[in-house]
């Protein structure tokens, strides 16, 4: 199933940019819909970008990646959580955009 196979693709420097300036953005717009850090923010963020992966050209490409790499994020920081790691509670999300 391709939705759940999402590429994180970069052929250069400006793409790594594009990326980490989409994921800013992103992140401000989806936090107070979806949360942030959370198991299911990452899962939503994660079935989002498979679902853009591939569309929509080289803005596709980079709102897909950034998707997909907030998703990982989300998703770590959730696990970490559970296991009792320093993030806080078990999936406690960051409010850093306050």
């Amino acid at each position: 199933m391709k939705i759940l196979q999402p590429k994180v693709e970069a052929s250069g420097f400006f793409d790594l940019i594009a990326i980490g300036v989409v994921k800013n953005f992103e992140e401000r717009l989806t936090q107070p819909y979806i949360g942030n850090g959370t198991l299911m923010s990452g899962a939503i963020k994660g079935v989002i970008g498979g679902i853009i992966d591939g569309k929509g050209g080289k803005l596709g490409k980079y709102v897909s990646g950034a998707l997909g790499v907030d998703a990982g994020e989300d998703l770590a920081i959730g696990l970490l959580g559970m296991a009792g790691g320093a993030v806080g509670g078990a999936g406690a999300a960051r409010n850093e955009w306050a």
